[in-house]
This record gives structure tokens, C-alpha cells and sequence, in this order.
């Protein structure tokens, strides 16, 4: 296949060099069905079954135009006529979840895109959408909130994204782990802002909704507190922590970091 003939050509040029193996495609029609979806993988499974034979007998014959032409002249017509860098189409949504070093800004706009997709079409769940793409959809999006914190932020952009997270939480149908992860990077932001109610309230709720272990509640607040122009609240929560028992190895484990931590944020103050 001539990759530089698809990157150049346009959707009319493609849908003539497919129409010579008796696949006729409207492009008019097309971009009608498209916009009623905004789901080029749905159109492109209802074009695959309406021109099934004739596919296939394209694959048979080992040209360079093959049955994955159908795929690229919808790409085509698409990026003709709409923005997909706004797009909700879980085609391009999918794309950009996998583009790697992404802005914060185009984090911010993902988050809203996702969203909206979920508000137009109500099935809740990440793998309804890029299932197809890929079968563990959650971690994807969870490394998407997980990216967006480390970047820094000021006191405003930390209750945004805060309520990003509580949105796309409520709108979501999620595991119980991407949820418990989420609210872990949840209480390392409100801790971030140095409010002792707020992650108070926001220990008790996680340790309520997710019978999680006391040690990475803290191990989280005390991460977050590190953002704060001095460490008394860092060694306000090292010492709450401390009183806890031990009960198994995770948290042995969990509180040797805990330790190992504020040694080292110790010396730094120390210096």
C-alpha cells in the first residue's frame, strides 16, 4: 500500500480508486450518516457489512487498495469537515488518550471531551466506548488525571481539578480500584492546599467508601502537603500517621516509605 499516496490524497481521490472495485461510496451520504453518530468506527462496521464481498475479494487480491481504504477515506471526510481536536468520536478521543507528553491544557480538554461523549451517549463505562480499542481502557484514563497533577499548579487550577475528577467520577461507571486510585490523587490535591477540615473529611470518606488502609491515605496527604511553603503540616500528619498500628506487610511496607520520606524531607530543612 502507498502510505505517501493516502497521507496526501484527498477523500475524493480515495473514494475513486475504491470505486474501480465496485465499492461506490457517496460522499455527500457519508458525512450526513457521520454526523448522525459522530462514530466513525460505527460507520465504518456498517460500510464493512453492506460491502462485505466485495471487501473481501479486495483482500483476496493482494493490491495495494485493500479493505482498510474504508477506514481511511472516513478519516478523510472527518478531518474535512469537522475540528477533531474537539472531536467526542471515541475514534479520535482514543488518539489523543494515546498521545504521549500531553499539555495540561490539552489534558484539561480531553477530560471535557470525554464528558461530553458520555453525556451525548449514556453508556457510562470506558470499555463501551474504546473496548474496541483496547481491552484495559481504565488505566489509560487513570494515567490521563494521574499526568495532569504533576504538573504545577495553582490554587485555582487544583480545585478545577478537583472537580474534574468528582465529575468524571459521578458521570463514569468505574471499577472500584480506578475509583480508590482517583480519590488517592483527590486527597494528595486537597492536601496540596493546606485546608486540615478538607483532608480530614476526605481521609474519613476514603477510608469509609474503599476500607482502604490508613498508611496510603497518609502516604498520599503527605505528599501533598510537600507543595505548602513550610512543612508543618507535613509533620503534623507524619506524626498522626505514626500512632496507627501495623497490621500487615502492605502497611509495613507503607510506613517504611512514610519513614524513608520524611528523613529526607528533614535533611533538606536541615540544610
Amino acid at each position: 500500500m502507498n502510505d505517501r499516496f493516502i497521507h496526501q490524497a484527498s477523500s475524493d481521490q480515495l473514494i475513486e480508486k475504491l470505486s474501480r472495485y465496485n465499492i461506490s461510496l457517496n460522499k455527500s451520504i457519508l458525512i450526513k450518516q457521520y454526523a448522525n453518530s459522530f462514530h466513525l468506527y460505527q460507520l465504518l462496521d456498517s460500510l464493512k457489512i453492506l460491502y462485505g464481498k466485495e471487501l473481501q475479494a479486495l483482500d483476496k487480491q493482494n493490491k495495494s487498495v485493500n479493505s482498510d481504504y474504508l477506514e481511511y477515506i472516513l478519516d478523510k471526510i472527518v478531518r474535512e469537515n469537522y475540528d477533531v481536536e474537539d472531536s467526542i468520536d471515541p475514534y479520535y478521543l482514543y488518539q489523543d488518550l494515546k498521545t504521549e507528553q500531553k499539555t495540561k491544557e490539552k489534558i484539561k480538554q480531553i477530560i471535557d471531551r470525554l464528558l461530553r461523549m458520555n453525556n451525548l451517549y449514556h453508556l457510562n463505562r470506558a470499555e463501551a466506548y474504546f473496548g474496541i480499542f483496547e481491552e484495559e481502557c481504565e488505566p489509560i484514563l487513570y494515567r490521563l488525571f494521574e499526568d495532569y497533577q504533576v504538573f504545577p499548579l495553582i490554587k485555582e487550577e487544583t480545585r478545577e481539578f478537583l472537580m474534574l475528577i468528582d465529575r468524571f467520577m459521578e458521570s463514569f461507571d468505574l471499577n472500584e480500584t480506578l475509583k480508590m486510585n482517583l480519590a488517592l490523587l483527590k486527597i494528595e490535591q486537597i492536601a496540596s492546599l493546606g485546608n486540615e477540615q478538607e483532608i480530614d473529611t476526605e481521609i474519613q470518606q476514603i477510608k469509609k467508601t474503599y476500607g482502604l488502609s490508613i498508611f496510603p491515605i497518609y502516604t498520599r496527604v503527605l505528599l501533598g502537603t510537600l507543595d505548602l511553603s513550610d512543612n508543618k503540616l507535613f509533620e503534623k500528619y507524619y506524626y498522626k500517621v505514626k500512632q496507627y498500628m501495623i497490621l500487615s506487610d502492605e502497611d509495613k511496607e507503607e510506613c517504611a516509605f512514610i519513614d524513608h520520606l520524611y528523613q529526607n524531607v528533614m535533611m533538606e530543612e536541615g540544610k
